[in-house]
């Protein structure tokens, strides 16, 4: 797969886990970390997952993915509870 495709795969895969942290929180008033979710196969082996949680007030949460693998040297994408999404550039 070309490096584009994968990222925006990536990205509708990080889009999908800010939809469930919503609900999550939504449920239980707690958003989840790494071990709530699982990454897309397709993706799972181009990226690590990294969840940090901020107990605020508000509370609220990053999320990253690292490229590894054949996505080493990509960028690191990262969206927050608010929806900002960075490298801006890149999405």
């Amino acid at each position: 797969m070309r490096s584009v495709i994968v990222r925006s795969a990536a990205q509708a895969a990080m889009l999908e886990l800010v939809t469930r942290q919503h609900q999550l929180f939504a449920a239980n008033r707690e958003f989840g970390d790494e071990a709530d979710f699982d990454l897309p196969p397709e993706i799972a082996d181009k990226y690590t997952l990294d969840i940090t949680l901020d107990a605020g007030p508000p509370p609220g949460f990053l999320i990253e993915l690292d490229p590894i693998g054949t996505m080493a040297g990509d960028v690191t994408l990262s969206v927050n509870s608010d929806g900002v999404k960075l490298p801006a550039g890149k999405w």
